[in-house]
């Protein structure tokens, strides 16, 4: 020992425990829980978060200038992986043509511009949601998002609304909370796994513990990347207690997320008590029996997980 130490121990009990600093007279640290971040601090931190795709976004763009097969062909290709992707998607069971598709331009051919653009969404969006998707709370949100897509795709021909844009929509309602579980996975996990099933306060809860919820996360982002209003508009409207008009664009998403849900495709942890009250706007879009959609979109489900 140094000769500093040995003085100290030297020392009687009492003049040693004189110079042990008194815990008292230290800063105490405040016990309550942290306030939850400000929602401005929530948006900068979405607003780091990488596009969605740049292809998919100029697909939306060359979409909306009646761009040529030819062009929309090589805007696609200009992408590797998400070339391999889209292709593999074609020739699904999810959204197989009835031949073999080979390649993009065939693809646009045999498929139309909207169906390939609608494949080129889907393959972006599994990009953006793999980081999240393993499991729990993360897999329950991809689960449930492509479930709104697919029943929104079946509710679009009776609210005569493009079945593309709808199938869109659907698939990107909940974009805001496959980026809050990018951003901030344990904390948001956690407050999932001990959600209930169609309980209307989680949004409130979500703003209470990370100072955004994932509808204003979701129409945020869209913004931010320049995708067309009516989507945005239907990301934001989704959750609201009273349902937009059933025929517009907003109404299908908000019915097709409920019905998702009532069919067992959903994200809290907790199953709720009792089956979900659906609102009468669903009826006039709807027909047939939930066991009966029910079945059709774990059989498009499967096939997609197949795929992956």
């Amino acid at each position: 020992m140094t000769s500093g130490v040995h003085a100290w121990y030297g020392k009687g009990l009492e003049a040693r425990l004189r110079e042990v600093p008194d815990k008292r007279d230290e800063p105490q640290i405040d016990p309550s829980p942290l306030a939850a971040p400000s929602r401005a601090a929530a948006m900068q931190t979405l607003g780091g978060m990488p596009p969605l795709s740049a292809v998919a976004i100029q697909m939306q763009r060359l979409a909306e200038e009646d761009t040529d097969m030819r062009t929309v062909a090589n805007a696609i290709s200009a992408d590797p992986g998400l070339t391999a992707d889209v292709l593999r998607l074609a020739n699904s069971a999810l959204f197989g043509a009835r031949h073999a598709v080979p390649g993009v331009l065939h693809a646009i051919v045999m498929l139309g511009l909207d169906r390939v653009r609608t494949l080129v969404f889907t393959a972006a969006f599994m990009r953006f949601a793999s980081p999240a998707k393993s499991e729990g709370a993360s897999k329950r949100a991809w689960r449930h998002s492509i479930a709104c897509a697919l029943i929104a795709d079946e509710l679009s021909g009776r609210a005569r609304i493009d079945r593309d844009t709808a199938y869109t929509a659907g698939i990107l309602h909940d974009i805001g909370r496959l980026a809050m579980l990018r951003l901030w996975r344990a904390p948001y996990s956690e407050l999932l796994d001990a959600a209930v099933a169609g309980d209307p306060e989680i949004l409130t809860r979500e703003r209470e513990t990370l100072g955004v919820d994932h509808a204003e996360a979701g129409d945020y982002l869209l913004r931010r990347w320049k995708l067309p209003p009516e989507l945005s508009t239907a990301v934001k409207r989704h959750h609201e207690e009273t349902p937009p008009p059933a025929r517009e664009l907003a109404g299908v998403v908000h019915s097709a997320c409920a019905l998702a849900d009532a069919i067992g495709f959903v994200v809290p942890g907790v199953a709720a008590a009792s089956a979900p009250e659906l609102s009468p706007e669903i009826q006039p879009l709807f027909s047939g029996t939930l066991e009966d959609l029910q079945f059709r979109v774990a059989t498009r489900m499967n096939a997609l997980e197949v795929w992956l």
